[in-house]
């Protein structure tokens, strides 16, 4: 409802006295070397899309309360829902992050600096921690899966041709186990080129991956959305344009020309446009009981996961990869089949057939995918019941693998914890502790399936272009600049 002048200025000043408060605290943690990880859940499920319920209130804005986490160099972990439950599918989230942050190793009070040879200079940290005047980067906790970006900056001509620069990473902090002080230095030699097609030739996608999702997240606690948005994809068009205009100049100026090591660079621009971190949620995007998607605490949420994740973990992340559930029911009726995934090309609706049960691999959480016409007998092997529940609260919120009764469900789990340890996931490997699973069933109209949608990256949505679509305007704005426009 709308407020009046007098209770919006006063709920203003609330605000701003909040995030000041908030703000020294973060100050004083840090000053004090202590890191804060903060694990935070709704009371409540968000509605489904034909839920009854007229409200959502556990707002927890964790916009605010992740400045704890940024200025100590922690993390930030947050569960669209209730963990109270056993059956909760956010548990096994839970319970593989909180394995994680107990058992990593940690450098403590560490300090980094980064210095390089005559003829690049620092411009800036992109990082959680505290950032001084001095060039150094202070963090109170420092673990294997953070990362952070230093961008450097030429100083002119003072770089030679075919000479070499040195870049040298100096850490110094205390050792998690024995409590000694130590330093770790990384050097790094690189070859400078005067020609851009050897600049093209070497890049490494997901290092510009990363640094243009940082730089993003960087922006966004600052600017507009709109604008953020904007700058990924005039980043993008840059980049392109370059090689367009100085390696590929003679070609017909109507084909799009990719360079080899850069041909993915469109479809992860588009799905970190996707993102929740960078989605836009417009009143007319079709809410769930006037609830945003992503909410604010959802995009809170990413941001701060982005901006300290590993560049490997970034793409995956970001662009979610799509499995078919193979080996599902008997081979002729009698001996169970062989229980497996199957990598799919892309991320397309198109790809998901009515009959088939699918994965959409999000990094953190697994989609289960149930189409429409799935057999009687994958339902009963599953989830222990005969068919699709007929209210989507419940497809969204109390549907699981039945794991613990079900051969096929038990086959199935296990084939999702292979597909996790093949790329080393941090948490899962070795610990015993399943992967978060969320089931989504085609057709229930539950948030949990709007959600899913829009991870479908290659998909147009009502608010978000296909990749084709995204592709073309990529193109159009390339031509354009080499027509002068």
């Amino acid at each position: 409802m709308p407020q009046n002048p007098a209770t919006a200025a006063a709920k203003l000043k609330d605000d701003k006295a909040l995030a000041d408060y908030y703000h020294r605290l973060g100050s004083l943690l840090a000053s004090r070397q202590i890191s804060l990880d903060i694990f935070i859940c709704n009371q409540h499920h968000p509605p489904s899309l034909s839920s009854s319920s007229s409200s959502f209130s556990d707002f927890l804005d964790l916009g605010t309360l992740g400045k704890l986490t940024h200025m100590t160099a922690g993390r930030l972990h947050y569960f669209p829902g209730p963990l109270s439950s056993p059956t909760s599918s956010l548990l096994p989230s839970f319970l593989s992050s909180l394995h994680l942050s107990l058992s990593s190793p940690l450098a403590q009070e560490a300090v980094l600096k980064v210095r390089s040879s005559v003829g690049l200079s620092l411009k800036q940290y992109i990082a959680p921690g505290v950032i001084h005047l001095s060039e150094e980067l202070e963090l109170a906790s420092l673990d294997p899966n953070h990362s952070f970006i230093a961008e450097l900056q030429h100083d002119g001509d003072k770089i030679k041709e075919n000479s070499k620069v040195y870049i040298q990473l100096a850490l110094l902090y205390t050792h998690s186990g024995t409590g000694q002080r130590m330093v770790r230095v990384h050097n790094l030699q690189l070859p400078t080129a005067s020609a851009v097609s050897g600049v093209f030739r070497y890049a490494d996608m997901e290092a510009i991956y990363a640094y243009l999702t940082k730089q993003a997240v960087w922006q966004a606690w600052a600017e507009p959305l709109p604008r953020v948005r904007d700058s990924i994809t005039r980043a993008t068009v840059d980049m392109l344009y370059q090689y367009r205009h100085t390696c590929a100049s003679s070609s017909p100026p109507g084909q799009l020309i990719l360079p080899e090591s850069l041909k993915l660079l469109p479809l992860y621009a588009l799905a970190l446009l996707k993102s929740d971190a960078l989605r836009l949620n417009p009143p007319e995007s079709g809410r769930a009981q006037g609830l945003p998607d992503p909410t604010a605490d959802t995009r809170a949420a990413a941001l701060h996961f982005l901006l300290s994740a590993p560049v490997k973990d970034l793409v995956h992340t970001t662009y979610p990869r799509l499995y078919e559930i193979v080996g599902l029911g008997r081979e002729g009726g009698q001996e169970p089949r062989e229980v497996g995934v199957v990598r799919m090309n892309g991320g397309s609706a198109e790809s998901l057939a009515g009959d088939g049960v699918f994965v959409l691999d999000g990094w953190r959480t697994l989609y289960v995918y149930v189409g429409r016409d799935v057999a009687r007998e994958v339902w009963g092997g599953l989830f222990g019941r005969e068919g699709p529940p007929e209210d989507a609260y419940q497809a969204a919120c109390e549907l699981s693998l039945a794991v613990d009764s079900s051969d096929m469900a038990g086959r199935v789990m296990e084939a999702l914890v292979e597909l996790c340890a093949v790329d080393g996931r941090g948490g899962r490997e070795g610990g015993g502790v399943r992967p978060g699973v969320r089931v989504v069933v085609a057709g229930s109209g539950s948030a949990v399936e709007a959600h899913f949608v829009k991870m479908l990256v290659d998909d147009r949505q009502k608010n978000d272009q296909s990749y084709v679509e995204y592709l073309c305007l990529v193109h159009k704005q390339i031509q354009n600049r080499l027509a002068g426009r």
